[in-house]
């Protein structure tokens, strides 16, 4: 559990500091890249880390779920989908990208709704 929260805290640093260094030189663009790149980055971290350390390594959790984990959560979604995938379960993945993404903007929108 402490690995967890130590990666946690770390990794939630690491995308603050980055988000804001990424804002900082790319200020003229009107698109949010700094959550897509931490994002995209988070995912292939993730990914790596997987496919090269044991799961049952301390390491393992203090990288996954603690670290990034918190840098971006996108990186478990991309995770649970790929393992959809490799198990064959096409439609079960394509119904979790779409609730995922859907449901996770709808319910953005509607919790900014409530105090409106």
């Amino acid at each position: 559990m402490i690995f967890v929260a130590i990666g946690g805290g770390l990794g939630a640093a690491a995308r603050y500091l980055l988000g804001i260094w990424i804002a900082s030189k790319t200020q003229s663009l009107a698109f949010p890249i700094s959550i897509l790149l931490i994002n995209v980055l988070g995912c292939f971290c993730l990914g790596f880390t997987v496919s090269i350390l044991n799961e049952n390594d301390p390491w393992t959790l203090f990288l996954t779920t603690g670290f990034f984990g918190a840098f971006t959560t996108f990186s478990t979604f991309s995770m649970e989908t790929v393992t959809l995938l490799q198990n064959k379960r096409f439609l079960h993945s394509l119904t979790y990208l779409f609730l995922t993404i859907a449901g996770s903007v709808s319910a953005f929108l509607f919790g900014s709704m409530i105090i409106q």
